[in-house]
């Protein structure tokens, strides 16, 4: 209950309120400032692609962690590319 005995005080009640974009640019700064360009070795998961868009769907795993991943029509050079089970490493750009 709150210091004046009303309803009970909800935890981060009083946080800051961020609107999707506002948090999506701020992370997004956040890890390009720490971490620039970088390589990511995993395991392509899911593969979804290529849509009708042109890009292709899919995560990149290893044992403790999955990232959803996303290669745009433009970047798409190699149509056999390695499918979901294969290892590999990918950069940023």
């Amino acid at each position: 209950m709150s210091e004046s005995g009303g309803e009970p005080e909800v935890p981060g009640a009083n946080a800051p309120e961020f609107s999707v974009s506002e948090l999506s640019s701020a992370l997004k700064r956040a890890i390009e400032d720490r971490f620039g360009y970088v390589r990511v070795r995993g395991e392509i998961s899911g593969y979804r692609g290529p849509h009708s868009s042109g890009h292709a769907y899919f995560s990149v795993k290893d044992a403790g962690a999955r990232l959803d991943a996303v290669i745009w029509k433009v970047s798409v050079i190699n149509p056999t590319w390695p499918k979901s089970s294969a290892k590999f490493c990918c950069s940023s750009g």
